[in-house]
């Protein structure tokens, strides 16, 4: 059976495997029995989408309409560089160095709080989480040390349920990924739904993100 992720097994309720057994769902529970969460999102403030522009505004040159203005040389070191025309009516080319992504931007990270006791905790965070945030090693230490903004997503919700999609065993993840423990395995899922139902009995999905 699919194990419910090690971070969220202090909250998992009545865990059910689907039949294919390719997924298993379960509801969250506050330890203090509440069932009834708010739930926030991380967003990017002003100063950090300001960051974020000069890297996504030279990315939508690179792949837009203007997109024949850019191309890639490998070197033969290898290493592909950046070329720019200088105009469209010359064949003349100037190397270029494309800025950084932020450290921050691409970040996705999802907390529920205790509608009773305040009680918080991370339902997901695409940096700790899934198989890309468990198991990728390219992972630098600004990124992990980040922490993000929240605000509220919607009105509280009278439940919530999660539902994740990994190996049907241990053993076949093992077989695929490499010696790794339960643990590992639990949190390395490669597709993760979050559904919220409000007090009207209306059922939203706040989360469907692929993690590989």
């Amino acid at each position: 059976m699919i194990p419910v992720p090690e971070y969220l097994k202090e909250y998992a309720v009545n865990a059910k495997e689907t039949r294919s057994k390719q997924k298993i769902s379960f509801s969250l529970r506050c330890p203090c029995g509440c069932e009834r969460f708010a739930v926030c999102k991380n967003y990017f403030t002003k100063q950090e989408r300001d960051e974020e522009k000069p890297y996504y505004d030279l990315l939508g040159e690179m792949y837009g309409k203007d997109r024949d203005l850019y191309k890639w040389v490998k070197g033969e070191d290898g290493v592909a560089k950046e070329y720019k025309k200088v105009s469209r009516n010359e064949d003349i080319w100037e190397e270029f160095i494309m800025p950084d992504m932020p450290y921050f931007s691409l970040v996705l990270s999802i907390k529920a709080r205790c509608a009773d006791c305040g009680r918080e905790f991370v339902l997901f965070d695409n940096r700790f989480h899934g198989y890309d945030g468990v198991m990728c090693e390219e992972k630098s230490p600004e990124r992990m040390a980040y922490q993000p903004h929240y605000r509220a997503y919607g009105n509280k919700v009278k439940a919530l349920s999660v539902t994740v999609e990994n190996d049907p065993s241990l053993e076949e993840f093992i077989e695929d990924c490499g010696e790794v423990s339960e643990e590992t395995y639990s949190n390395s899922f490669s597709w993760i739904t979050i559904r919220g139902t409000d007090d009207e009995g209306k059922k939203s999905s706040i989360l469907s993100w692929e993690t590989a």
